[in-house]
């Protein structure tokens, strides 16, 4: 594989935990708004709505929770299958770079600094660490 196909593969479980993200947005959104569909039921005649709003809520916040436990299923999966990868890895710098930014989501300057390298030594790893890396 070349550096950018290995980034790209690694990079999938950045990707996983953005759609993460979004999908608990989402669900507290529904969470919310059935909230406030179930205060606004009252035994005061109201208007002419279909009646259906109440379970449509409901039924939104259980597809909402659905998807977000498929996605962090997916997210455990890949971060599975990249830290068995990462562990193959001999030296240990290397590893905990890669670790760092794929996994931990880290900045290089971040990493720099856990590390205690300057950021030209954290770019090389990573340069190093990838040649080595083998998908």
């Amino acid at each position: 594989m070349t550096y950018e196909e290995k980034k790209d593969w690694l990079w999938r479980y950045r990707r996983a935990r953005k759609k993460e993200l979004y999908l608990t947005r989402e669900l507290k959104e529904a969470e919310l708004d059935y909230g406030r569909m179930t205060r606004t039921l009252s035994s005061v005649p109201g208007g002419g709505g279909d009646g259906q709003a109440l379970p449509r809520a409901v039924e939104r916040v259980e597809k909402a929770r659905q998807a977000l436990e498929a996605q962090l299923l997916l997210c455990d999966d890949l971060h599975a299958e990249i830290m068995a990868v990462l562990l193959c890895l001999e030296d240990p710098d290397d590893y905990e770079v890669l670790d760092l930014r794929y996994l931990h989501l880290k900045t290089w300057e971040s990493i720099a600094a856990e590390m205690k390298l300057c950021l030209r030594q954290v770019y090389r790893r990573h340069l190093h660490a990838m040649d080595e890396l083998e998908l």
